[in-house]
């Protein structure tokens, strides 16, 4: 029976982890990838040997391209069962985010399922091919291989799908999710209430379709909280900034309140989001798209404006932009 090398690997990647607002999204849409590359790989590894990862560790990541050796006889069933076995991760990950925002309300309708399984169920495009290596060498059935794999990946068989009424906020692609009864704003303004500002922008502000969703509030959207870009750009100011953001933090804390969400606990002096030491974020529009605040105090804004014009004159330098 003779050996044939099998290459396996799915898409879209790129469009995928592009379509994000949030480090979190990044995190999560890379480990989504990770996790179904990974179930496909353990199908392939039961009717074979993988070459390409050569393990399947939970510590390691997997690409979403990955090469086997079976029988001849037996590559399409395992390619077969790789595709099963994506799918139906992509599935597991998926109704974990659709059954906490059934939790967080309004209760899905036929209209927002229709949304969902049109969304969900047509994103994943899975390809392979396999060529065996009777009277050939492993390179020349590999080179083989990846020649008839590139060819079908051209060819790009796809369904048409309508996305009718307002898109979402990450691709602005695709329609956002919404019931029948409430529009995507309303829809997303209700979930927004009882989620905090870090998880999703307010008053509707922030509108996703079913794949920003998961990536939003599935079960590996939870596996830990990340720096916003904000944050990462401002890190050589704050840096700079130890022991002369007291008087700062202590304005911004009486204007903001209950409205403050901290995002680094181990940092006692500075324990909230890189956006609050930009000038710009202390504006009332921007304190209600970023925090939710309608009508701050006008003396207690300007009171913190001041200060922080003030750590800027200290330091003679202001965050990177």
């Amino acid at each position: 029976m003779p050996e044939a090398v099998l290459i396996f690997t799915f898409g879209p990647v790129q469009p995928f982890i592009a379509e994000a607002r949030r480090t979190a999204d990044l995190f999560t849409g890379s480990q989504i990838l990770v996790c179904l590359a990974r179930a496909a790989g353990k199908a392939l590894k039961s009717r074979g040997r993988l070459v390409y990862p050569a393990e399947l560790t939970e510590a390691e990541d997997v690409p979403n391209k990955l090469v086997t050796m079976v029988s001849w006889e037996e590559a399409q069933i395992a390619a077969e069962e790789a595709r099963v076995a994506l799918l139906r991760e992509w599935e597991r990950i998926a109704d974990t985010a659709g059954r906490e925002l059934e939790r967080l309300g309004p209760l899905p309708d036929d209209t927002w399922r229709e949304i969902w399984d049109r969304q969900t169920n047509k994103l994943w495009e899975i390809f392979w091919a396999a060529a065996s290596l009777e009277g050939r060498s492993y390179r020349e059935a590999y080179k083989e291989a990846d020649r008839v794999l590139t060819g079908v990946k051209r060819t790009r068989i796809f369904e048409q799908a309508e996305e009718r009424g307002l898109k979402d906020s990450l691709s602005g692609r695709r329609e956002a999710l919404h019931t029948r009864d409430r529009n995507a704003r309303d829809y997303w303004k209700a979930i927004a209430g009882k989620v905090p500002t870090a998880k999703l922008r307010q008053e509707g502000r922030e509108r996703l379709d079913a794949i920003g969703a998961v990536k939003r509030f599935s079960d590996l959207a939870e596996r830990g909280r990340f720096p916003s870009t904000s944050t990462v750009a401002s890190t050589e100011f704050l840096n700079n900034a130890k022991g002369q953001l007291n008087r700062y933090r202590e304005a911004m804390e009486k204007l903001l309140g209950a409205y403050l969400y901290r995002v680094q606990s181990h940092d006692s002096e500075w324990p909230y989001d890189g956006d609050l030491l930009y000038l710009e974020t202390l504006a009332e529009n921007r304190l209600l798209e970023s925090y939710g605040m309608k009508k701050p105090d006008h003396a207690l804004l300007e009171k913190a404006r001041c200060e922080l014009r003030s750590v800027y004159s200290q330091l003679k330098m202001r965050p990177s932009p």
